[in-house]
C-alpha cells in the first residue's frame, strides 16, 4: 500500500517554478535506513525524488534529541547548497522541513562508486585509464569541498554517485560541519581510505591516486593537510583494545597476533574447534584435529598445546612443545628489550611493554601467566583507568577462550562495570565495548532478554573485534531477539534496524530466513531452520548448555503464535503446518498445556486443540497474543495466590495474636 503525505509548511524552501505550498507526495517504499535517518523514494511535484527523514533516538534526552535532529537537518541542507554553489555536483533540494526534520531532494540516477568498482572487480574489467581518471576526480571534488570550508564526516564510495555522463555527485552530508580544521580534513581523507581499503582491497594500491587528485584541487596549504593525514593514519581512527602505542611500538606483534582494526584474532576460533572435539560425534574428526593443531603450531601456542593434550587426551609431542616454547621465550625477550622513543606516555616507558606482553600471553593461550600479569597490574595504583579497563577486558577474553569460565567472566564484568560506571574512567568507547562483553556474559547465564537489548544497542556501533567478529554478534543478536522480544517488536528490531537489516539482507540470509519463517507463519520451514540453529548451538561453547532450553522455548513460541488466532484448531492442521506427525504435535501440546505454558486443552474425540482463558476480560480486550499472555499470567497468579493463602492460614493457627 502506498503511503501518502500532504506537505503544508509555510517555511519550506520551494523551487522557483513552484507556486503552491501544498503538494501530494506518494512515498512508494522505504529505500534505506541508517543509524539516524530513513530514506524514502517519492514523487514530488511530478519529479522523482527522495525524502530523508531523521527519526527520534529513544536513548537520548527528548529536548537534546529534538535539537540534534534539527541542527543536523539544517547543517546537511546548508552543506549541500554550499557545495553546489562552489561547483560540486550535489542533489537539488526541493523542500526543507525543520519541523519534521525532512529534506526532499533530487533522486540521482546512476550507480554508487562502490557498485561501479565492485562491478569492475567481479567482471574483471581492465580499464586502468578510466579508473585512475575516476579516482582523480574523487580526490578533486573532496579537495574542492575542503577548500569551500565543508567537512563531510562520512566519506565512503557508497556516498558518491557516478552518473551515466561520468559526473560524480556527492551525497549524505548528515555528519557535515563548516570551517573544518586541518585535523578534520585529514580525518575525512582517512575515513575514505579505510572504507576504500576494506571495501575495495582489489584496488587498494590505487588510493594514492585519490590523494593526488586532492592535491591538485585543494586551494590552501595542501601539504599541511597531507602531513596531518599521515599522522591520523598512524594513530588510527579507532583505538585498539590496548591502544595505538602497543601497535606502533611493537610492529612485529601485529603479525604474531593478527591484530588489526576490524579483524578478530585467528586464535579465538580455536576454542570452538577444541570444544567440538570434546563432543562424542566429533571426537575423532580428522579435519577438526588437523585444524586445531595447525592453528596451535602457526601461532606458537605452547601453553595452549599442553592444555589441549591434557583435555583431549592427545599424545604429547615434547619436541614440538619445546620448539614452540623457545619461540615464546624469544618473543617475550624481544618485547622486554624493545624501547620506542615515540611512546604516548613519556613518564611511563614500560606501560606499553606490559600491555604487549599481556596481549601476547593471551594469544598463545597462557592463561596462568596472563591472569597473573593482569591481576598484578590491577593492584598497582599508578596504572591509568583506561589501561585498567583494557586489562579487565583481557581477563574476560581469557576466561571466555578457556572453556567459557562463567565465574571468571562474571568477576571481569563486575570489575569492568565498576571501573566504567563508577567514575570518570570510562569514555564512550569503553562503555560501548562493555555492552558487547556484557551481552556475551548474559548469553552465558541464559539471560536472553538482557543479551538481546545489549546486542541490539551495540550492533550499530560495534567495535569489539578483539572479542568476536561482527557476524558472530549478528548471530547472537538474532538468536536472543527471537526468544526475548514479542512478535510485534521483532520486525522493527531486526528488519527496520539499519545495520541489522543490512547484515541480514547481505551476509546473514539464513538468519533472516529463520526470522521470516516464524514472523510470517511458515512453521514447517521454521522447524527446519530451528534444527540448523540447534546444530550450531551445540557446537558453540557459549550456547551449548542452553540449546535444549532454547529449542523448547522457540517451539512453544511457534505453538502460541498459531493458536492465538483460533478458538480451536485441528491436530491434523497443526501437524500439516509444522510438517510433523499428528502424534508429535499432540504430545508436544499436551506437555506444554499440562505445565501451564499453553492455555488450551486437547479434545481427543474431535481431534482438536481448544484454546481456553480463565478470564472474561482476556477474551474481550487486546490482541490475540496479549490475550493469551494475560490468560497464562492470570492462571499462574491464581495458582500462586492459593498457595500463599493456604500458608498464611497455617501460620495464623500457630501464631498467638
Amino acid at each position: 500500500m502506498q503511503k501518502v503525505y500532504i506537505v503544508k509548511y509555510p517555511d519550506i524552501i520551494f523551487p522557483q517554478d513552484c507556486n503552491s505550498h501544498t503538494y501530494l507526495i506518494q512515498i512508494m517504499e522505504l529505500y534505506k535506513q541508517g543509524a539516524e535517518s530513513k530514506i524514502f523514494t517519492t514523487t514530488y511535484s511530478d519529479r522523482k525524488a527522495i525524502v530523508k527523514e531523521r527519526f527520534s533516538r529513544q536513548y537520548r534526552n527528548k529536548l537534546l534529541d529534538l535539537n540534534i535532529r534539527k541542527e543536523r537537518t539544517k547543517a546537511e541542507a546548508k552543506a549541500i547548497l554550499k557545495c553546489k554553489q562552489g561547483g560540486i555536483a550535489t542533489p537539488v533540494i526541493y523542500s526543507l522541513d525543520l519541523n519534521d526534520y525532512k529534506i526532499i531532494m533530487e533522486h540521482i540516477n546512476g550507480q554508487t562508486v562502490n557498485e561501479y568498482l565492485t562491478n569492475m572487480k567481479d567482471n574483471k574489467l581492465d580499464d586502468d585509464g578510466n579508473l585512475k581518471k575516476l579516482l582523480m576526480n574523487i580526490g578533486g571534488i573532496i579537495g574542492k569541498m575542503h577548500s569551500l570550508g565543508v567537512f563531510h564526516g562520512d566519506l565512503t564510495t557508497s556516498n558518491i554517485i557516478k552518473k551515466d555522463d561520468d559526473t560524480l555527485v556527492l551525497i549524505d552530508f548528515g555528519l557535515s560541519h563548516f570551517n573544518p580544521s586541518v585535523e578534520d580534513k585529514a580525518v575525512d581523507l582517512y575515513v575514505l581510505e579505510r572504507a576504500f581499503i576494506s571495501t575495495h582491497s582489489y584496488f587498494e594500491h590505487l588510493f594514492p591516486v585519490i590523494v593526488d587528485g586532492y592535491k591538485e584541487a585543494y586551494e590552501l596549504d595542501v601539504q599541511g593537510v597531507v602531513n596531518q593525514f599521515h599522522n591520523v593514519r598512524g594513530r588510527g581512527r579507532k583505538r585498539l583494545m590496548i591502544g595505538y602505542m602497543i601497535i606502533t611500538s611493537y610492529p612485529n606483534l601485529i603479525s604474531n597476533m593478527d591484530i588489526a582494526e576490524g579483524v578478530t584474532p585467528a586464535y579465538l576460533k580455536l576454542a570452538q574447534i577444541k570444544f567440538c572435539l570434546t563432543l562424542p560425534q566429533y571426537k575423532d574428526d580428522p579435519d577438526l584435529i588437523s585444524s586445531l593443531l595447525a592453528g596451535i603450531v602457526q601461532n606458537n601456542m605452547a601453553p595452549y598445546y599442553k592444555e589441549v593434550c591434557t583435555d583431549l587426551s592427545w599424545k604429547f609431542d615434547q619436541t614440538l612443545y619445546d620448539k614452540m616454547a623457545a619461540n615464546n621465550a624469544k618473543r617475550m625477550a624481544e618485547l622486554e628489550q624493545e624501547k620506542n622513543p615515540t611512546m604516548v606516555d613519556d613518564d611511563d616507558p614500560v606501560s606499553g611493554i606490559w600491555q604487549a606482553k599481556l596481549l601476547y600471553l593471551c594469544s598463545i593461550g597462557d592463561r596462568e601467566e596472563a591472569t597473573k600479569l593482569a591481576e598484578s597490574k590491577l593492584e598497582e595504583k599508578n596504572v591509568p583507568k583506561s589501561q585498567q579497563i583494557d586489562t579487565v577486558f583481557a581477563l574476560f577474553r581469557v576466561a571466555y577462550f578457556h572453556g567459557c569460565d562463567i565465574p571468571a567472566m562474571k568477576k571481569a564484568i563486575d570489575k569492568a562495570t565498576e571501573l566504567i560506571e563508577g567514575g570518570s574512567g570510562g569514555d564512550w568507547s569503553a562503555r560501548n565495548k562493555l555492552k558487547a562483553y556484557d551481552g556475551i556474559w548474559s548469553l552465558a547465564i541464559r539471560d536472553f532478554n538482557r543479551a538481546a537489548k545489549l546486542f541490539v544497542d551495540v550492533v550499530p556501533t560495534f567495535e569489539s573485534y578483539e572479542l568476536a567478529d561482527f557476524s558472530t554478534i549478528i548471530k547472537y543478536t538474532v538468536y536472543s531477539s527471537m526468544i526475548a522480544f514479542p512478535r510485534y517488536e521483532l520486525k522493527k528490531t531486526l528488519m527496520h534496524h539499519g545495520v541489522m537489516a543490512q547484515a541480514l539482507n547481505s551476509d546473514s540470509k539464513e538468519l533472516k530466513d529463520y526470522f521470516v519463517s516464524l514472523y510470517e507463519g511458515q512453521y514447517s520451514k521454521f522447524l527446519v531452520y530451528l534444527a540448523r540453529i540447534e546444530k550450531n548451538m551445540k557446537q558453540d561453547p557459549l550456547l551449548h548448555p542452553h540449546y535444549k532450553y532454547y529449542v523448547q522455548e522457540m517451539r512453544l513460541l511457534a505453538y502460541k503464535q498459531i493458536l492465538q488466532a483460533y478458538r480451536s484448531l485441528s491436530l491434523d492442521y497443526m501437524a500439516e503446518s509444522f510438517g510433523v506427525t499428528k502424534a508429535f504435535v499432540e504430545k508436544e501440546v499436551a506437555r506444554f498445556a499440562a505445565a501451564g505454558r499453553l492455555t488450551c486443552k486437547i479434545d481427543h474425540v474431535a481431534g482438536a486443540v481448544v484454546t481456553s482463558s480463565t478470564s472474561k476480560c482476556s477474551l474481550q480486550l487486546g490482541a490475540p497474543e496479549s490475550r493469551l499472555e494475560r490468560g497464562i499470567l492470570y492462571q499462574t497468579t491464581v495458582k500462586k495466590g492459593d498457595i500463599l493463602l493456604n500458608r498464611l492460614k497455617k501460620l495464623a493457627r500457630v501464631m498467638d495474636f
